[in-house]
């Protein structure tokens, strides 16, 4: 650890102290074009921009990248919807905003998926989650989607998937706004603003700020987010670009425990008599995320890039239980989880001949700093990593890839490869494996409370084997589509499971083994002026006791898309559908933010069908979406009732100079 660190320092050192004229040797003809501002002031400068600066593969397209003028015709409320029609994904959704929706990539939640900011771990070391309500969508220039073998590379715990947002590119002059409201979703309103603007010659600051309120359909259940941000970019030459952010989050959140099961059903989604687990529990959350960092090109090629990025996170929930009006004997109840995450980071990107190497390496303290559920717990890792992609031949592309985590007194190697078969331009096969592992979180090896007994100590990492194979369709720009075959065995598997003799009480044990395996695809076509896309998985595991996601799960649309009025409207209307095939359900503990086994009826077959328009009239898009057009009662996690009908009309405003 200490030679690690020793040579962070050294590195450091030598890019500060080396002479200026190092990063100014003559390159070969650049690959990608200078940008080029119009106006001619003593603040605007041309300067070659470093390319997708904060991106962890620059080499990934098609399905696993959601660029920010994509975003704009998606229908979303929050961050976590646009993944809907991402392969593989089903979010098991509490139909409320700011709930812990859980996203799942082919059966595996968010404790098995990393959740990266320009490169950056955000889950929280404590429960290993992330809220995606805290990150506000407008900050957001790129998505960078990896579920599968490869995924694991990219960050700690990601055997299931791997997702980074990129944050927007500087312009000399970039403002924006969002604003998108519904009545009838009980009062959701959500606001984003966000500013650009050179301040000095070859300087750069965004500022962007976020609000979001809900009144909530059932008691208990109000919402409301603050959140800012502050972004600096500096390029000092052609070569060297400097870069500091700030992101701010403060959020209030009513936790209503979701719907008594006892409650008849006809009255479990009535706003009036639907009874709630918890009057009076709420939380507050208190984050920061900090980053600073460079980036270098030291090749000819300026896609080559050299990141290095010095982070830190902190993150506190304050959960309070208060005697309330409805509720004058629930007692007083206060908890106080402080989490903090600090390290640096090293990215390297390399082209030799037909051969691309990525590299890296982390040095991360990390854990509890304050908790009366867990007591004080802090670790330090490393890990170092590296994948090579190489194309013997044409039409061939192979890669191999490799991860060394030190962490929990643990040493393990994770490793994988995979390969593409091309036929020409049209269609291609796939096929991989990897072995990885995740290793477990605070809350599963230490918190205990009234609802989880704690047994595990010194637990093993899970052990993930994955097998994936598939093929790719490509007609043009008409339609592009995937189907995959997934098997993944998992050994040593960390469960929540009740205690014996217990109603109350759950306890985090090991499962020798569990297998799950299936299919998943998408699809995006156009034909003329009509635009249709869908995505569909079928998932099934073995060797345990439940299934807690659906075996079959589908969204699909079909939209009238064209510019109307000589190009002046630009129009996307059309309707969206949802199906879930029935499942047992689990329960949402918010406490504790677990899913706990149920013992409530099965979930039945779902079919919901929303209305979607989004129109682009100058540089304003207008979304007007009329949800759940049949008004259908149902629910996906016991018993968090989905919205019913609901009308939500949004206007989002870019500016540029």
């Amino acid at each position: 650890m200490r030679r690690l660190a020793g040579i962070a320092g050294a590195f450091i050192l030598l890019l500060f102290a080396a002479p200026h004229n190092l990063f100014a040797l003559p390159f070969s003809p650049d690959s990608v074009k200078a940008d080029t501002l119009s106006r001619r002031d003593s603040i605007q400068a041309r300067i070659k921009q470093i390319p997708m600066l904060g991106s962890i593969d620059r080499s990934l397209s098609g399905s696993s990248v959601l660029a920010d003028s994509d975003m704009d015709y998606r229908d979303y409320s929050y961050t976590g919807d646009l993944f809907s029609i991402m392969d593989g994904v089903f979010i098991r959704d509490l139909g409320s905003p700011g709930q812990y929706n859980d996203l799942t990539i082919n059966g595996l939640g968010e404790h098995s998926i990393a959740f990266l900011a320009d490169g950056v771990p955000l889950n929280d070391p404590m429960t290993g989650l992330f809220d995606l309500s805290l990150y506000p969508s407008e900050q957001i220039g790129r998505i960078e989607y990896i579920p599968g073998t490869r995924a694991f590379l990219y960050g700690l715990n990601a055997t299931g998937g791997a997702i980074n947002f990129v944050t927007k590119s500087r312009r000399a002059f970039h403002a924006y706004s969002r604003i998108h409201y519904s009545q009838s979703e009980y009062g959701f309103s959500t606001f984003d603003g966000m500013f650009t603007q050179n301040i000095l010659r070859a300087m750069n600051i965004s500022v962007g700020a976020t609000h979001t309120t809900t009144g909530g359909r059932f008691l208990n259940s109000d919402y409301e987010l603050w959140s800012a941000r502050l972004k600096l970019r500096y390029d000092l030459n052609d070569y060297v670009d400097l870069f500091g952010s700030l992101m701010y989050n403060s959020t209030m959140n009513e936790l209503n425990g979701g719907i008594i099961d006892s409650i008849p059903e006809a009255y479990q989604y009535s706003q009036f008599f639907g009874a709630i687990h918890d009057s009076a529990l709420y939380e507050k959350i208190t984050r920061y995320d900090l980053q600073l960092g460079g980036a270098f090109r030291f090749f000819p090629d300026s896609t080559l890039i050299s990141t290095l990025t010095l982070y830190h996170s902190t993150n506190l929930r304050e959960i309070r239980v208060e005697p309330s009006m409805l509720d004058p004997n629930s007692g007083y109840y206060s908890v106080d989880n402080r989490s903090q995450w600090f390290g640096l980071k090293y990215l390297q990107d390399l082209v030799i001949g037909r051969q691309r190497l990525d590299a890296g390496a982390e040095v991360e303290r990390l854990g509890v700093i304050a908790s009366p559920l867990t007591g004080q717990q802090l670790q330090t890792r490393s890990a170092v990593y590296g994948k090579t992609d190489i194309s013997p031949i044409e039409n061939i592309i192979a890669a191999g890839y490799f991860r060394f985590d030190q962490y929990f007194s643990h040493s393990r190697i994770s490793y994988g490869a995979d390969g593409t078969l091309a036929d020409g331009a049209t269609a291609e096969l796939f096929g991989g494996f990897s072995h990885s592992y995740r290793f477990p979180t605070y809350q599963e090896l230490y918190w205990t409370d009234s609802t989880i007994t704690n047994t595990l100590n010194g637990v093993n990492p899970e052990t993930h084997d994955l097998v994936e194979a598939g093929g790719r369709l490509h007609i043009d720009s008409a339609v592009t589509g995937e189907l995959k075959y997934f098997r993944r065995s998992i050994s040593d598997l960390i469960v929540l499971e009740p205690v014996a003799s217990s109603t109350t009480k759950f306890a985090f044990t090991t499962m020798p083994s569990e297998l799950l395996q299936g299919v998943s695809g998408n699809l995006t076509a156009r034909f003329g002026k009509f635009y249709a896309e869908g995505e569909a998985q079928y998932c099934l595991i073995t060797d345990s006791n439940e299934q807690l996601f659906p075996k079959i799960s589908g969204i699909g649309s079909i939209y009238y898309w064209s510019d109307l009025y000589d190009g002046h409207l630009n129009l996307k209307a059309g309707f969206r559908g949802r199906a879930v095939a029935n499942f047992v359900s689990p329960r949402f503990d918010p406490l504790v933010q677990q899913y706990l086994s149920s013992d409530v009826n099965d979930v039945g077959t779902i079919g919901v069908v929303d209305f979607v328009m989004v129109a682009k009239i100058g540089s304003a898009h207008i979304h007007f979406v009329w949800n759940n057009l049949f008004d259908r009662t149902y629910y996906i996690t016991t018993l968090y009732p989905m919205p019913d009908r609901a009308l939500r009309f949004g206007v989002s405003w870019e500016f540029e100079d």
